[in-house]
């Protein structure tokens, strides 16, 4: 198994980053390009591990803060329909 280099963490910390970014301030409701990078990210990422990860953690990364802006929000991260949400993602890649 091939170990990460420094330069493929960095890509994906800016991608993450940049997914989650996306995700707050899209102007648009419900538009996400995470669940498109979860479907492709196995072709597209050479790493299974980046693949599974960066999907996640931009998920989470967004979900976190819509909980820090709104309440009914955070109660909804800490709900068991955000286990399925993951669940789903995973499912998907």
């Amino acid at each position: 198994m091939n170990k990460l280099g420094n330069r493929d963490l960095l890509i994906a910390g800016i991608v993450v980053l940049s997914l989650a970014a996306i995700r707050i301030f899209s102007p648009f409701e419900n538009f996400s390009p995470i669940g498109a990078l979860a479907l492709m990210g196995g072709m597209l990422i050479g790493r299974k591990a980046l693949a599974f990860i960066i999907p996640f953690a931009a998920l989470l990364i967004g979900d976190l803060i819509f909980s820090l802006n709104s309440s009914m929000y955070a109660d909804y991260l800490f709900s068991s329909i955000f286990i399925a949400v993951y669940l789903a993602f995973a499912v998907i890649i």
